[in-house]
């Protein structure tokens, strides 16, 4: 599927959906708020964003739309899996620190409307990677290189504990003084954790 380019107009209106959506909820933003918020008229919005579903699609594409070809590239690769896995939490990792307010956005759609956020990811083809990924695990544990783990402990295991030191940022800067640099390299710190998990969790030893 090709991906669309958005204009540097249109990303400034799509960062201020995702800022609006984060803040106040995709049923409390109007397209009326977007608007004000991008500095723009609403005319201009409708133009480019003729709906508030059409700006949400935009808003989940402009999160994704980099990082899902790359998982796609790492997860068929030749590599072993733990190798694989490594990378594919160096890519979440990356994009996080750019924009931590990411996890955030993603957790209050699914909480807001699964059934939407699952509609639009599936419309969007992006829930093939995430098929790819449980196929690529499932084949390993059958060929015994992986234990027997439910996949929705594989699952819970591995996007929460990428998830949680972003989603929590504000309290970890606050309750250990912390400033961006600390954060930053506390991030990477977890990082090595989460993998040593992730690791003892799948890997026979």
């Amino acid at each position: 599927m090709s991906e669309k380019t958005y204009g540097g107009q249109e990303m400034v209106m799509i960062d201020s959906a995702r800022r609006l959506f984060i803040e106040k909820g995709f049923e409390d933003t109007t397209m009326c708020d977007i608007a004000e918020l991008a500095g723009v008229n609403r005319s201009t919005l409708h133009y480019y964003f003729p709906n508030k579903d059409v700006m949400f699609k935009a808003v989940f594409s402009s999160i994704v739309e980099t990082l899902m070809p790359r998982l796609r590239e790492i997860m068929s690769s030749n590599k072993p899996l733990i190798e694989r896995l490594a990378l594919v939490v160096d890519e979440y990792f990356e994009r996080f620190l750019e924009n931590p307010s990411i996890p955030g956005f993603i957790i209050s759609e699914i909480q807001r409307d699964v059934e939407h956020f699952i509609a639009t990811a599936r419309e969007m083809h992006y829930d093939k990677v995430f098929s790819l990924v449980r196929d690529v695990l499932n084949s390993e544990m059958k060929a015994g290189r992986l234990k027997q783990v439910p996949m929705y402990t594989v699952f819970t295991a591995f996007y929460g504990n990428i998830a949680f030191p972003f989603i929590t940022k504000n309290l970890f800067v606050s309750w250990f003084n912390m400033d961006e640099n600390e954060y930053r390299a506390m991030i990477m710190e977890w990082k090595k954790y989460l993998l040593m998990q992730i690791s003892n969790l799948l890997v026979e030893e």
